[in-house]
């Protein structure tokens, strides 16, 4: 299963300079891929032409691996044209790729649509998707029915809470309120109490909940003095810090490496918005 899924990636990775050239204004990239920056541009604008005539941004797209999952557009537009996420996510799935195993127990903690809960699996690993959105749920269960999947959010206590839906075309910022009221409740919960009554513990977290890192950190101290692989979207130097007192080193992904991960010490600026996390021993 893992073999397959890797051969596939190398095959996609023959553009991997041009996907970090997308990072850059568009007057590097045409000058860098002239031809492909057009022929994106004209594609999304295509895309784009579609939605607006159908009403609904989602459109069944492939993953590089062949597999179909529902995904807004334009928000997943490089999944749409090369089955992948885009640059800013391509050293995590570096990362993944290379090391999960069908032996690893992966939570994918802000799953959205499923993306890495979908490539967990093809690599043969157990994955758990954590989605507190209900209409983003909905396509979670969609594009991922054999996963494990649990409607909630994972924070530092359980109960409801008051969450912002910003709606199908901008899931990815959906967020916990906090001090503006928000438009739905989300039932949560925390990874020390999912874990205890579910007597399963993950050996690699891949979080993304929009500046909430902290809280479902906090409520995760079982979990962490077990030291799984952390993988987070996060600039919260409070959090980095944090964890490297509990014995993780931290590393961040330099784009203007294609990706490469450098160790990252306190005090620094931030070279990504993921952070990779790995236990000491």
């Amino acid at each position: 299963m893992k073999e397959q899924t890797v051969a596939l990636y190398t095959k996609a990775m023959k553009h991997r300079d041009w996907y970090f050239t997308r990072l850059y204004p568009w007057h590097i990239r045409i000058n860098k891929h002239p031809f492909l920056t057009v022929w994106y541009a004209l594609a999304d604008r295509f895309w784009s032409i579609v939605v607006r005539l159908n009403g609904n941004p989602l459109i069944s797209m492939t993953t590089f691996w062949n597999q179909k999952l529902q995904a807004p557009f334009p928000d997943y537009r490089s999944l749409l044209h090369h089955g992948l996420l885009d640059a800013r996510e391509l050293p995590v799935e570096d990362f993944l790729i290379q090391n999960l195993t069908e032996r690893d127990i992966f939570f994918d903690v802000g799953a959205n649509i499923g993306f890495y809960t979908a490539l967990a699996q093809s690599l043969g690993a157990t994955a758990y998707a954590f989605e507190p959105t209900p209409r983003t749920f909905a396509i979670l269960q969609r594009n991922v029915p054999n996963a494990v999947l649990v409607n909630k959010a994972l924070l530092d206590k359980e109960g409801e809470i008051s969450f912002t839906d910003f709606g199908i075309e901008n899931a990815g910022s959906n967020m916990i309120a906090g001090k503006q009221e928000g438009n739905i409740t989300v039932q949560a919960t925390t990874l020390d109490v999912y874990c205890k009554e579910h007597n399963v513990y993950p050996t690699c977290i891949k979080m993304d909940v929009e500046k909430a890192e902290r809280y479902a950190l906090a409520g995760a101290k079982e979990v962490l003095s077990k030291h799984p692989v952390l993988i987070i979207e996060t600039g919260d130097k409070q959090v980095i810090e944090e964890l490297l007192s509990q014995g993780y080193t931290a590393y961040h992904f330099d784009h203007a490496r294609s990706g490469a991960a450098t160790r990252y010490n306190l005090g620094e600026e931030t070279l990504s918005a993921n952070m990779l996390f790995l236990p000491k021993q």
